[in-house]
């Protein structure tokens, strides 16, 4: 089932009480850019609120957050739901992005270079990194051993 970050919160309350008396077994959370419910928020509400249920960002776009916040998002929910997290990303869509200023000349390049970004980080390394979307230098999550997060893409046209 899929929804997005802009239902009211008693919708989530609701989903959260009674999903998994339901036929679906996974929830893909959609973003809504600017609009709603926090998506990080509403996903842990919602690892928190089931047992089994796989639950799933689909979609955060990259080009919105900043890189640190999604590889700490990602790990926090990680620890929450365990093997029922995905992490679904993309690069959003572009008439929203273009609506905040965001124009990315290489868009597919920069959501490799977001993943690959990521990984690293849940795998435990030091990242330095400079792209279109973002800079780091030298950052861990410091994590004690690697986590492994099941990524979905999110995506639109031709590559």
């Amino acid at each position: 089932m899929g929804v997005t970050t802009n239902m009211k919160p008693s919708a989530t309350t609701w989903l959260g009480k009674n999903f998994e008396s339901m036929v679906f077994d996974g929830l893909w959370i959609g973003e809504d850019i600017g609009l709603g419910q926090d998506i990080f928020v509403l996903t842990s509400t919602l690892l928190l609120e089931t047992k089994t249920a796989r639950i799933g960002t689909g979609i955060i776009p990259f080009t919105t957050h900043n890189i640190v916040r999604l590889a700490r998002a990602g790990l926090s929910l990680y620890e929450l739901g365990r093997d029922r997290f995905v992490f679904g990303t993309g690069v959003g869509g572009l008439q929203d992005l273009k609506r905040l200023g965001i124009e990315l000349e290489k868009p597919v390049t920069g959501l490799r270079q977001a993943v690959d970004v990521v990984k690293r980080l849940w795998a435990g390394e030091k990242v330095t990194v400079k792209s279109e979307i973002f800079k780091l230098s030298k950052y861990s999550l410091d994590l004690r051993s690697p986590i492994h997060v099941p990524i979905f893409f999110g995506v639109r046209g031709p590559q």
